[in-house]
């Protein structure tokens, strides 16, 4: 697969984001249910990996075909904060 990637304004971004959630989030909840969205509007799995961080240093990562998002057990089941990567941050 061949990712083609443009340059947005921020303008460009704003009106990109408000028609995602119009679509994808209608009801407006807070927060955006996004590993619903990922899962079930997308078709991409999310893939709880133990250990992953302890092996390999790394929190998670996208497969290849982008049909998987791979993501350390335990930084995917801890609370939301700050500095905690979730699906939502490997889609950007």
């Amino acid at each position: 697969m061949r990712l083609h990637l443009t340059h947005h304004t921020y303008a460009n971004l704003a009106r990109i984001a408000e028609q995602f959630l119009v679509k994808h989030n209608p009801k407006g909840r807070i927060p955006v249910p996004i590993e619903e969205i990922v899962e079930f509007d997308w078709g991409i799995h999310v893939v709880p990996m133990p250990g992953m961080h302890e092996l390999y240093q790394i929190d998670g990562f996208t497969s290849h075909d982008l049909t998987q998002i791979l993501i350390d057990e335990t930084v995917l089941n801890r609370p939301l904060s700050k500095n905690c990567l979730k699906p939502r941050h490997l889609l950007v």
